[in-house]
């Protein structure tokens, strides 16, 4: 189940990539490769998996506001880090609304 929220929040940050961010979705001067974006992004998507496996999963509704609350935080720094990435034409082309 993590992996699957983890596949998603990559897909949606990719969305969104080019969307959010006062700097055009700056992180360098110049824009990525089309292959360095996306194993950036993969590296990324690791992370969150590696990130949510470290989560305990809640034992009781008591504990799940917090682990709801813990994986919000990953995946809000997930979506922060890919719309850091400065992403190729092809990526920005396609995320970036009409």
């Amino acid at each position: 189940m993590k992996r699957w929220i983890g596949i998603g929040v990559i897909s949606i940050a990719l969305l969104f990539a080019a969307c959010g961010g006062d700097d055009g979705g700056g992180g360098g001067d110049s824009p990525l490769s089309l292959q360095a974006y996306f194993d950036r992004v993969e590296e990324l998507g690791a992370d969150v998996d590696s990130r949510q496996d470290d989560l305990d999963e809640p034992e009781d509704a008591g504990d799940a506001s917090g682990f709801f609350d813990d994986q919000a935080k990953i995946l809000e720094d997930n979506l922060d880090d890919v719309r850091d990435l400065n992403p190729p034409s092809e990526v920005a082309a396609r995320t970036t609304p009409s």
